[in-house]
């Protein structure tokens, strides 16, 4: 969303957005969860999001940086 002042949440901001009603009653036509390319691996498809955001399955996010180890630093 563009042209929203610093002091609203993105948080906020998306809750006020037609996206979001779809998002949150599983109407975005999201496909359904692929086998990796010369893999037998099965994964769902999600969005990737900021701190702002509240977890849900299909929404990951970054790990703070003040939580960093190695192998967290490699996820981010």
């Amino acid at each position: 969303v563009l042209g929203v002042f610093g002091c609203v949440f993105d948080g906020n901001v998306l809750k006020h957005t037609k996206f979001y009603e779809k998002f949150i009653n599983n109407n975005l036509k999201i496909p359904e969860p692929t086998r990796l390319p010369q893999s037998n691996r099965v994964l769902e498809y999600v969005f990737v999001s900021n701190e702002a955001f509240a977890m849900r399955p299909d929404l990951i996010k970054p790990y703070n940086r003040d939580s960093l180890n190695k192998e967290r630093r490699i996820f981010n």
